[in-house]
């Protein structure tokens, strides 16, 4: 990639890899001045992008630089990822979008994961889901949603409220008996 005058970073690779439940994302950088950080921001609707981390540049650099950073935690079905590139005069571009697809089993899907504040849960077909419980951090029920039927609509919320940051569980128990855990981080 040749280097554009007016771009103080040259990104010459941005990967994204799964690597089995996790999502291993590599950049390269072959010169960087004036450069402040990348902030790694996912999505999982290509609308609502949360910051997964932020990373130091070494702020002047003329040679090959690699950066790495792996998903934990990343949604079923589509997680979409990019690159904020933040200067030290706080002004920024993004990079391109990466997709990721893990597959979603039973057809449930949480996002956005992580978040702040709220999750959806969206179900293919409600009729086939005994409940949903989540869980604390620490392993105690916090919320519970059941008798739902197949009239339920697509989509449904939980909101966290003031629980504290940490990596919540989701059990979706189906009637014919199949279990499903997923982690939330709640930042």
């Amino acid at each position: 990639m040749e280097r554009n005058s007016s771009t103080p970073v040259v990104l010459s690779a941005f990967v994204a890899q799964k690597s089995g439940r996790e999502t291993i994302l590599k950049w390269t950088t072959t010169f960087e001045t004036n450069s402040s950080h990348f902030e790694l921001q996912h999505s999982t609707d290509e609308r609502e992008w949360v910051a997964l981390r932020k990373i130091y540049t070494t702020g002047e650099s003329s040679s090959t630089r690699n950066y790495t950073f792996t998903d934990q935690y990343p949604a079923l079905g589509e997680n979409f990822y990019r690159l904020k590139i933040v200067y030290k005069d706080e002004s920024f571009h993004y990079s391109r979008m990466l997709a990721v697809h893990f597959e979603i089993g039973m057809e449930t899907v949480i996002y956005p994961n992580p978040t702040l504040e709220k999750v959806r849960i969206k179900v293919k077909d409600w009729g086939m889901i005994k409940n949903i419980e989540i869980f604390t951090p620490s392993g105690e029920l916090m919320g519970n949603m059941q008798n739902l039927t197949a009239i339920e609509p697509l989509i449904k919320e939980f909101h966290f409220g003031e629980q504290p940051a940490g990596t919540y569980m989701i059990k979706t128990t189906r009637y014919d008996g199949e279990v499903t855990i997923m982690k939330v981080l709640k930042k």
